[in-house]
């Protein structure tokens, strides 16, 4: 990317404004949230029920670190200092309400995020062990039908931002699509390369493993 590119992508990214940002965030979100729970409604049913447990636990753990971050950006970031945008948010917040209030009837999704999914299964301010207690006390999304309203309040609330603010959300993503990026190359470009690497570690595993005393 030449710098006249790179001068013109900055200028217009300084263009858009902290709430612009935010509320790209918003839906960048939401869009994790809504893609992520319509592929596991895809795939459910064409396996065996273990299958489906673990697409269900799994996909359930990663919607409610989203939810956690969709919330935060909600509620802490999406705010204009322009009057008149300032007006519609608060109208869009005030009809959301509904939605919003739903989701926080779970009232453990940001403890649990925290301890079970976001730490290594401890409180990280008493260190202790999430089997203490057990995963089943915590408020939280247990059933499809629970990720089911979950999903749906969250693309509400993403939805009437989206068609609110459309103009803003295209020149943000005009603005993004002029910047270059800088990617990183996977360390392993295919399985041979994988395989290969695997084989080395598990030798030096068990040339460490001979001098064992057992």
């Amino acid at each position: 990317m030449g710098l006249e590119s790179t001068l013109l992508a900055n200028s217009l990214l300084d263009k858009c404004s902290k709430f612009d940002i935010s509320l790209f965030h918003l839906i960048f979100i939401g869009n994790l949230v809504e893609k992520n729970f319509e592929t596991l409604v895809d795939v459910l049913g064409k396996h065996d029920q273990k299958h489906d447990d673990v697409l269900l636990n799994s996909t359930g753990s990663l919607l409610i670190i989203q939810t956690v971050s969709f919330l935060d950006e909600y509620n802490h970031h999406l705010k204009s200092l322009d009057e008149d945008e300032k007006a519609v948010v608060l109208m869009i917040k005030k009809s959301l309400k509904p939605a919003v209030d739903e989701i926080n009837k779970w009232k453990d999704l940001r403890k649990f995020r925290n301890i079970a999914l976001a730490h290594n299964l401890r409180n990280v301010k008493t260190n202790e062990s999430i089997f203490n207690d057990g995963f089943y006390i915590y408020d939280i999304p247990k059933t499809g039908a629970d990720l089911l309203v979950l999903y749906q309040c969250v693309v509400m609330i993403k939805r009437a931002f989206e068609n609110g603010f459309d103009d803003k959300l295209m020149s943000v993503k005009y603005a993004l699509s002029k910047k270059g990026r800088t990617v990183t190359s996977p360390r392993f470009r295919d399985a041979d390369e994988s395989v290969t690497a695997l084989q080395s570690i598990a030798e030096l595993i068990n040339k460490n493993t001979e001098s064992w005393d057992c």
